[in-house]
């Protein structure tokens, strides 16, 4: 019996199916990958806002400072006791402190004193109100034994203090590689936290807050994407890689992914809205 073979005709409408089919999956596939490492994000976040709490327990309601020093270790351990670092017995692994999003996992070249790349940062926001003061949750501290006058010193405040917890933001994404993008020598280092001053941007590069309008009610450009920008739109120094979002895990422990500046909208007009600072 003579064997019928393809034609040249079949083979063009098998190769154009296979094409078709494969255009309609593969990004299936890819929003898939992409749920996945946005669930692996949220588990991540909800481990680290319960070793937070959990540590919290252990010291009168008070959680670890953003960044901080190690009195014991002298003037030489200033900014070396991190909120990375304190809570780090109660999650046990580093890995949980990056997300899959995070397309850098190490710090570069000469940059390995600073620990280890994570993607998540503290709530310090800090702002001026007669002073330097701590309107967040996690504070900081640089003073040492040698010089107790010199440097900040806002430490964290009790969790029953803050106003409305499930609505007080405790830890954001804040990626190692957008950070190291942006520049700045300490942009990568492993205790990232978000001060809101821009000035205090040199301890771990980019860490505005989240928001839609400057303190002089100027308007802050949408999102460019562009490293330069990093810290100066309107998602301030959060990385917002899922669709425009990021996830947050708030005071009370639970995780949310929203829009950056929907976390901010108004901190001028419409502070209440603002979940950055713990007694609004």
């Amino acid at each position: 019996m003579k064997r019928r073979a393809f034609t040249l005709i079949e083979l063009l409408v098998v190769i154009a199916i296979i094409a078709i089919l494969a255009a309609i999956l593969f990004p299936v596939f890819a929003q898939a990958k992409q749920a996945a490492k946005k669930a692996t994000t949220q588990s991540n976040l909800k481990q680290l806002s319960l070793g937070i709490i959990m540590y919290s327990n252990d010291t009168d309601d008070v959680p670890a400072n953003a960044i901080g020093n190690r009195s014991e270790w002298g003037n030489s351990a200033r900014w070396c006791e991190t909120w990375s670092l304190t809570t780090q017995p109660y999650v046990k692994t580093y890995d949980v402190y990056r997300s899959p999003l995070d397309g850098s996992k190490t710090l570069g070249p000469g940059h390995e004193w600073k620990g280890v790349a994570i993607s998540f940062a503290a709530n310090a926001a800090a702002g001026w109100d007669n002073g330097l003061k701590l309107f967040g949750v996690m504070g900081f501290n640089n003073r040492t034994p040698e010089h107790p006058g010199e440097g900040w010193e806002m430490p964290s405040q009790s969790l029953s203090g803050v106003a409305k917890p499930a609505e007080t933001v405790l830890l954001g994404e804040r990626h190692n590689d957008t950070a190291a993008a942006s520049g700045g020598a300490m942009a990568t280092v492993f205790s990232s936290q978000f001060f809101e001053v821009d000035w205090l941007n040199w301890l771990s590069g980019p860490a505005s807050i989240p928001g839609a309008v400057e303190w002089d009610g100027k308007a802050r450009p949408a999102d460019t994407g562009k490293p330069g920008d990093f810290g100066k739109t309107q998602s301030g120094a959060v990385t917002p890689k899922s669709s425009g979002q990021a996830t947050f895990a708030f005071t009370d422990g639970h995780v949310k992914s929203m829009k950056p500046v929907a976390t901010n909208p108004d901190q001028w007009k419409k502070p209440e809205l603002n979940m950055w600072y713990r007694d609004r």
